[in-house]
């Protein structure tokens, strides 16, 4: 059973992004405790990941969001870290038809287009075939994506997040996954087709 990032390395992330939530109530909406882990979980995804010198240009480290936007309040406040020195940006796209160049592209669970039942496994695959390889960090958010080409794949297990990673698929788009994000998710290889 594969081991889960230390906890301190989470909650560093999500800390950072509950320091700077309003302190009211009345000031603020409802926050998704587990988005608000999720978030750290990409915070760190990015941090523990290298990308090539000819990656995604510009001074921000951008985050798409592909289908309905899960984090909520959370993004506002995702927007005011940072990442190897880059201002966090969180761009959402509908469909890949929206797509711009990103550093990691999150696979909501929920559509946001025209197509309501488009399932997360659809939209996984429609990126993965438009970005061919491109240097993006696909990240998904339900157990069993990762066997379908996501790098990355946030899941709940017993009520805590864990995540799958697919070491294969990262290497096949020029990144260099760092050891503790290989070290403390599960491991998995894609299917064959």
């Amino acid at each position: 059973m594969a081991a889960r990032l230390p906890v301190w390395l989470i909650l560093l992330g999500a800390l950072a992004l509950t320091a700077r939530l309003p302190a009211g109530r009345a000031q603020q909406p409802e926050v998704d405790q587990e988005y608000l882990l999720k978030a750290g979980y990409l915070a760190t995804f990015g941090r523990y990941t290298v990308w090539p010198q000819a990656g995604v240009p510009g001074g921000q480290f951008v985050i798409g969001v592909l289908g309905k936007n899960p984090f909520g309040a959370v993004k506002a406040e995702m927007e005011k870290l940072e990442i190897d020195k880059k201002k966090v940006v969180v761009r959402e796209f509908k469909s890949m038809k929206d797509f711009q160049p990103c550093h990691i592209l999150f696979v909501s669970n929920a559509p946001a287009g025209d197509n309501p039942k488009e399932q997360a496994v659809e939209r996984l695959a429609s990126a993965l075939t438009a970005l061919n390889k491109k240097p993006v960090l696909v990240v998904a958010d339900s157990q069993g994506l990762a066997a379908k080409g996501a790098m990355l794949n946030l899941y709940l297990d017993m009520n805590k997040v864990k995540y799958e990673i697919n070491v294969e698929a990262i290497k096949g788009a020029g990144l260099v996954p760092k050891a503790d994000l290989q070290k403390y998710g599960k491991a998995v290889t894609s299917e064959k087709k």
